[in-house]
C-alpha cells in the first residue's frame, strides 16, 4: 500500500466530501484522486483494480461539541427565553415547509408525504406540518439538555446517517430557516445580540446532529 504524506492526504481529503466517507477513502495509487466506491452504505461506482482502500484520518474524530462550548448563565437564559416563546405547532410546520420550498432538492427525503409539487401543496400538506412539529419537538430536547447536547442527539444522528442517509448539510439549512421563521415572528424583539446567542446554540445542535457521520 502506498503511504501518502500529510500534505497529499490533505489534498485528497479536500476533493471528497468527508461527511460521506464514514471512515474510509478509496484512493488511487498515483495522483491522489478519489474513486467513487460504495463505502459504508453509500451508493457509488465500483473501483478499478488499481485503487485501494485507505483508512480516513478522521475516522475516529467525533464532534466533541459539548466540551468545546461554554454556556454563560446569560446565554442559557436567552436561549430558554427564546424557546419559551416559540409555538412548536406553528413554527415547526412553517420552517419545514419553507425548507422544502426554498431548497427543493430536500423534497427527495419526503417521497411518502404526498403532494409537494408546489409551494401551495407543501404549505397545505398535513404530513409536512406534522413532521415540522416533530422536528421542533426534537429541538426541545436540546434546550432542556444544553450541557449535554452531543449525547442527547447521538441516537438521532446515527439514525439519520446510517438508516435515513440524510445529507447532514440539511441540518444547517433547517437551522438557518428556523432562525428566519423565528425572527419573522418575533420582529424587533429578536435583537442582533439575541440572534447571536441563538445561532451559537443552533450551531451546536447542527454539529451534534452531524456527529455520527464520521
Amino acid at each position: 500500500m502506498v503511504l501518502f504524506s500529510a500534505s497529499v492526504q490533505s489534498t485528497m481529503l479536500s476533493v471528497f466530501d468527508l461527511r460521506f466517507c464514514r471512515g474510509q477513502l478509496c484512493t488511487k495509487k498515483l495522483g491522489g484522486q478519489l474513486c467513487t466506491k460504495k463505502l459504508a452504505n453509500f451508493f457509488v461506482q465500483s473501483c478499478p483494480p488499481n485503487f485501494f482502500v485507505q483508512s480516513c484520518p478522521l475516522q475516529n474524530r467525533r464532534s466533541n461539541t459539548d466540551n468545546m462550548v461554554d454556556w454563560t448563565d446569560a446565554e442559557k437564559s436567552t436561549i430558554s427565553a427564546v424557546w419559551g416563546k416559540v409555538d412548536i405547532n406553528e413554527v415547526g410546520p412553517l420552517a419545514l415547509a419553507r425548507v422544502l420550498i426554498v431548497y427543493p432538492w430536500t423534497q427527495r427525503y419526503f417521497g411518502s408525504f404526498g403532494d409537494v409539487s408546489t409551494p401551495a401543496a407543501i404549505m397545505g400538506n398535513p404530513k409536512v406540518a406534522a413532521h415540522g412539529k416533530v422536528v421542533c419537538g426534537a429541538l426541545d430536547k436540546a434546550v432542556k439538555n444544553m450541557g449535554n447536547i452531543l449525547a442527547t442527539y447521538k441516537s438521532l444522528s446515527e439514525t439519520h446517517a446510517n438508516t435515513l442517509f440524510v445529507d447532514p448539510d440539511n441540518f444547517r439549512v433547517l437551522a438557518d430557516v428556523l432562525t428566519i421563521v423565528i425572527a419573522a415572528k418575533f420582529g424587533a424583539s429578536f435583537t442582533p445580540e439575541i440572534q447571536a446567542t441563538w445561532q451559537k446554540f443552533m450551531k451546536v445542535v447542527v454539529a451534534a446532529m452531524g456527529s455520527r457521520y464520521f
